[in-house]
């Protein structure tokens, strides 16, 4: 309780208006920013806190609102990192720091922050519901990323922990049964594809991992 007090006096909350129009990415390189100007830790735990006291409506749980989304803050950090757009260096164990680039996004944010542009007059769009397609679905979620990408190289010695838990949507220290349980899904939707590529590669995850998936 005394560490998150001291994070909601550097952490003010911003109104819905400020910040509905400013995707996750900047809105997670401002909180870095903003953390290490007051020389607080740019820990996972102390980012995940921050955003969620900033910007509640956009790092909350979709059904529990009163609870930060952990695994949205993740996702958005590792956008920022060097492989993707470069903004900012780290990792939960070691904390996190912007390059000069996220620097000044980060800091282009807080001038978006304090005058946000004008909100649109046009009416909201209808999107058609998208038809499921395991194909579609595997290729997306699997086929197409990086770190399959590593293993149809032959390159798995440079796969590490981290990116397996982005391909399952979770963030560290997320519990085995639950990163099973995900596992599983991707092997179903790969299943239901035909997908055999894509069985192996996770199937050689769950191997090569094991010790994110079993019991300690």
């Amino acid at each position: 309780m005394a560490k998150e007090a001291a994070l909601r006096k550097v952490c003010k909350p911003f109104g819905w208006e400020k910040y509905q129009n400013i995707d996750l990415n900047r809105l997670a390189a401002y909180a870095i920013h903003m953390l290490a100007r007051k020389s607080v830790l740019v820990t996972f735990e102390n980012v995940v806190v921050a955003l969620f006291i900033m910007f509640p409506r956009k790092f909350c749980l979709p059904v529990y609102e009163h609870y930060p989304d952990s695994s949205r803050v993740n996702r958005a950090l590792l956008q920022l990192r060097p492989k993707y757009r470069n903004w900012a260096t780290g990792s939960p164990v070691r904390g996190f720091k912007l390059t000069s680039t996220g620097i000044a996004i980060a800091e282009d944010t807080a001038k978006a922050l304090t005058n946000p542009a004008p909100l649109s007059k046009e009416p909201p769009r209808m999107i058609k519901p998208r038809t499921f397609s395991p194909q579609l679905e595997i290729e997306n979620r699997v086929l197409n990323r990086e770190i399959f990408s590593k293993y149809d190289k032959n390159q798995v010695d440079q796969i590490d922990g981290m990116e397996v838990l982005e391909l399952l949507r979770a963030v560290p220290h997320t519990p085995p049964n639950i990163l099973r349980g995900h596992l599983r899904e991707l092997e179903n939707i790969a299943k239901e594809a035909h997908s055999t590529t894509a069985l192996e590669f996770l199937r050689f995850l769950r191997h090569q991992f094991s010790s994110l998936f079993e019991e300690s």
